[in-house]
């Protein structure tokens, strides 16, 4: 893996600190058994935002939130979906779904792929639908940098595509102010990987002292 670093919000020098060996650490996760992890879970979702599938990959990531206040965030499982039409992405989100004690369920709505959490909201009501701006965009870019550079996030060490999705995540002047983009290269994309971890972490508020607002378990059957 080699990926200039030197504009990213997201350093190596920063990333190093969420690479486990989860198979070591996390002795509650068994990723084989059918229902892997008892505790909470929160999706997070970047669509594909073409109706066919084609056009950059969209991705899936459940993430166990932390059990105390100032805890860790933990990636425990990540798809990459290609090809599918929004009824294939909502049903690839069900599946997931139904593996975990899902609690919350965050997915970008912005341009085609509003048809996505439409989906998905029929059998998860409080699903959020994220519209991006320049100020979400940026409001999650600070809160995930604000739990990476305090070692609040940890997911596998081999997952190099997360690591490289984070990476890729570049400060941009545009006529709206500054905003953030993705440098594209190889399997990097439009960085999906991190966006969905990205939306699962925004539930947390800056302030976290305070509870996450809203939402409740549902069953997924």
């Amino acid at each position: 893996l080699f990926l200039d670093d030197s504009q990213s919000m997201f350093p190596l020098e920063i990333m190093r600190r969420c690479l486990v060996d989860s198979w070591d650490v996390w002795r509650d996760f068994q990723p084989y058994d059918p229902q892997p992890y008892a505790g909470e879970v929160w999706l997070g979702y970047d669509p594909n935002a073409s109706e066919t599938g084609t056009g950059d990959d969209a991705a899936l990531v459940a993430v166990a939130p932390p059990a105390k206040v100032g805890g860790k965030f933990r990636v425990l499982e990540k798809r990459r979906l290609k090809g599918l039409d929004f009824e294939g992405q909502a049903q690839a989100i069900r599946e997931m779904a139904g593996k975990y004690s899902v609690a919350k369920i965050a997915i970008d709505t912005t341009g085609a792929g509003k048809a996505v959490p439409q989906l998905v909201a029929k059998w998860f009501p409080t699903a959020e639908a994220i519209t991006y701006s320049v100020t979400v965009k940026s409001a999650m870019v600070y809160k995930a940098k604000n739990v990476i550079a305090a070692g609040r996030l940890e997911f596998d060490a081999g997952w190099m595509d997360v690591l490289a999705s984070f990476m890729a995540i570049r400060p941009e002047v545009t006529r709206h102010g500054v905003s953030f983009v993705a440098s594209r290269g190889g399997s990097v994309g439009h960085a999906d990987l991190a966006w969905a971890i990205m939306h699962a972490l925004q539930f947390e508020p800056f302030d976290i002292t305070e509870p996450p607002g809203g939402g409740s378990t549902v069953e997924i059957c």
